[in-house]
């Protein structure tokens, strides 16, 4: 079991696992059953199966704690689909046929979804002020949604109806989503981290192979660098605020399987030649 929350009727729900979230009707006994699941999508008989990512199925992978109440009615961080799904109020879900009518419901439909932009069929991981990517928890105070959107390295505030966020905890805006506020002045060498001079030019210039932010940064003057100090130049990223595999390919589509002329992966090492020619070794693409 993983997240835990009451209903004003005092009902219990329960994240259980990784797929389904257990209710637990008032008055709480030990060794009862649970009186409703959410999370379980069943192919009707003579029907389709329901599609991958539906309005009723869940994927909890990795383990969320995310199952909290939007005032008086329930909702499941989806963490596995990078979504949240909000259900009606349990008063008004509908009967459980099963297995009177062959088990065509057993499970009530969410009613609307955040982070996909209302698309119930949608997995997509995304950033800006409408996507998520890997939320793992969230809370609601007064009329608005903060949610732990871990995939994002932030927190996204949602105000009621929830179409959009409209603050953000941890980057400078909703459009950036790199670990740790990268501004062009740190560094990730993990896996990597080669340096280079341009003892050519003149102010001779410095570049920093900065390998697990799938960028390099340039300096103008290696001899005027000083502690916390700004790059002047990032290449494999629009800017100094992002550090996205293989820019611009779409990080809802497996980037690091998209090639691009100007976006990078795990670059390891630079060198600079006489004419002062910049060479990256772009390990993670094997160029």
């Amino acid at each position: 079991p993983g997240g835990l929350a009451l209903d004003t009727a005092g009902r219990l729900y329960v994240v259980d696992a990784l797929s389904r979230v257990l209710v637990y009707a008032t008055p709480l006994q030990s060794g009862m059953a649970a009186a409703r699941i959410l999370g379980i999508a069943v192919q009707a008989p003579g029907q389709p199966p329901p599609p991958a990512v539906n309005e009723t199925g869940f994927n909890l992978n990795p383990p969320a704690e995310g199952v909290l109440m939007i005032g008086g009615t329930p909702a499941v961080v989806d963490t596995g689909n990078h979504r949240i799904l909000i259900y009606d109020r349990f008063e008004s879900w509908p009967p459980e046929n099963c297995p009177a009518t062959g088990c065509t419901l057993i499970s009530p439909p969410a009613g609307s979804v955040i982070g996909q932009d209302k698309n119930m069929n949608s997995a997509k991981r995304r950033a800006g002020d409408t996507g998520l990517n890997t939320p793992i928890q969230a809370v609601f105070s007064g009329s608005e949604l903060f949610v732990a959107d871990s995939g994002n390295h932030r927190v996204v505030v949602f105000p009621q109806p929830f179409d959009s966020a409209t603050r953000v905890l941890g980057q400078v805006g909703l459009d950036y989503n790199a670990a740790n506020l990268i501004e062009g002045r740190e560094l990730n060498l993990t896996g990597g981290g080669g340096v280079a001079i341009d003892a050519a030019s003149d102010p001779p210039r410095l570049y920093i192979a900065d390998t697990s932010n799938n960028r390099v940064l340039g300096y103008k003057d290696a001899r005027r660098v000083r502690p916390g100090e700004t790059a002047d130049l990032v290449i494999g990223q629009p800017d100094l605020f992002r550090s996205r595999i293989n820019y611009p390919a779409d990080p809802a589509a497996e980037p690091e399987r998209q090639l691009t002329d100007s976006g990078l992966r795990l670059p390891t090492a630079v060198a600079v030649d006489s004419q002062g020619n910049l060479y990256v070794a772009d390990s993670g693409n094997s160029r």
